[in-house]
């Protein structure tokens, strides 16, 4: 009965793929609790969400939080809904602010979704930095009301690292900007839009893990106003 509820994406994402894989997910306010919750859906096991924050009632509008979890932490909520949807799920709740140096190692994938481009950068960097800890693989997503961002980078590679820094602008020159990273406004269906296309880079890079996909996407780039989707490759 465990493995059943994975039957109809096991010929794309093989269940031993997500049960072998170890995640971080940095940030579970809209996209990021998302972004949790399709792991758990694609049969990974092994999460380790990372907030401080409580749900406030501004969260509700762009989120999949309700109204009986307006002052609760969200890493408990990932986790409780997480094992509802697999039993074997096991999910590490690490209550601390996210900065560069919360945690001494991560995981093979990290899930960037915060909200400040900054800390994103100060993170990223740290990474370059570390001898030993450092993931294997980097998935961040960021949205306006009307675009979206995401990429998946290898944050050991040097040739990733400048790409990404690249389109990732300073948080004081996004705000009342057109950018992507700090938005005053959140949309809920812009969110899980961004938090999908994160869900679809992980698949690719499991089947590259697995030598089913020869190379992969590093960004994309979804403009809702001219309804336009731009992909881009960087090389290694």
């Amino acid at each position: 009965m465990e493995k059943r509820h994975l039957i109809r994406h096991a010929a794309v994402v093989d269940p031993s793929w997500c049960a072998e894989i170890h995640t971080d997910v940095l940030g579970v306010g809209a996209v990021g609790y998302t972004v949790a919750l399709l792991l758990a859906k694609l049969g990974v096991t092994h999460m380790r969400v990372t907030d401080t924050d409580t749900v406030a009632i501004e969260n509700l509008g762009p989120s999949l939080y309700g109204w009986s979890d307006i002052g609760e932490p969200p890493i408990y909520k990932v986790d409780a809904l997480a094992k509802k949807i697999r039993e074997t799920a096991h999910v590490t709740v690490e209550p601390v602010r996210a900065d560069a140096r919360m945690h001494h190692s991560y995981r093979d994938v990290v899930f960037l979704a915060l909200d400040s481009n900054d800390l994103k950068k100060e993170i990223i960097t740290r990474f370059a930095t570390m001898e030993t800890g450092a993931p294997q693989w980097v998935i961040e997503g960021r949205m306006s009301s009307r675009h979206l961002m995401v990429h998946s980078f290898d944050p050991r590679c040097e040739v990733h690292r400048d790409a990404w820094m690249r389109y990732t602008l300073p948080d004081a020159e996004v705000e009342g900007s057109r950018a992507c990273g700090v938005a005053p406004l959140s949309i809920g269906s812009v969110a899980m839009m961004t938090a999908s296309l994160m869900g679809q880079l992980f698949i690719d890079y499991l089947q590259h893990r697995a030598r089913r996909r020869e190379r992969l996407t590093n960004q994309v780039y979804v403009d809702l106003d001219a309804y336009e989707l731009q992909s881009a490759r960087w090389e290694w």
